[in-house]
């Protein structure tokens, strides 16, 4: 944790940070290359077997057809673009994980993950409205450190495992909770 007058970062140990990239990496390439397969298969399904029924004798009109396979091919369409789109992801931890300052608790911007997660943007959130406590989950029983805010009538919570943080539990808790 650096110390930069009231402002503390708390970053991500570069071991925690590689084994995550390390490990995400190749789950968000395979369900890429899973899109585009799935997607290959369905154009096969949805719009070449019925292309070739209707050629061999069907009864339906042209027009009918061509609009039907037509609709038909969206599906695979957005399968394959999707599958494209997604191995163009590169998930990666930003190096500080947060902040706390007098006025406030700031945690990092994190880039999708997934083709359908968001990229989460900065979170800031008055230190003096923020709670924080610790708690164990798990089956090995891992730290998880529980930030609460209250914006407006909504309750706000994040959660940040304590194992890839650089900082120890204890001086988190005493900068976040501090007067």
């Amino acid at each position: 944790m650096s110390v930069n007058a009231d402002v503390r970062e708390v970053r991500y140990l570069p071991a925690a940070r590689t084994r995550y990239a390390e490990t995400l990496a190749p789950l968000v390439r395979k369900q890429a290359i899973l899109l585009i397969i799935l997607g290959c298969l369905f154009v096969f399904m949805a719009v070449v077997v019925p292309a070739i029924a209707f050629s061999m004798g069907g009864s339906a009109e042209p027009l009918r057809v061509v609009i039907g396979l037509g609709i038909l091919s969206l599906i695979p369409i957005a399968l394959l673009v999707a599958g494209i789109r997604q191995l163009r992801l590169r998930p990666a931890l930003p190096e500080v994980a947060f902040t706390v300052s007098s006025e406030s608790v700031v945690f990092s911007r994190r880039e999708k993950t997934t083709l359908l997660s968001r990229t989460r943007p900065e979170l800031r959130w008055d230190r003096r409205a923020t709670t924080v406590r610790v708690d164990t989950v798990g089956p090995k029983a891992d730290e998880v450190l529980i930030f609460t805010t209250k914006i407006g009538s909504a309750t706000r919570t994040e959660r940040q495992t304590t194992d890839v943080l650089d900082t120890p539990v204890a001086e988190i808790l005493a900068a976040v909770q501090a007067p």
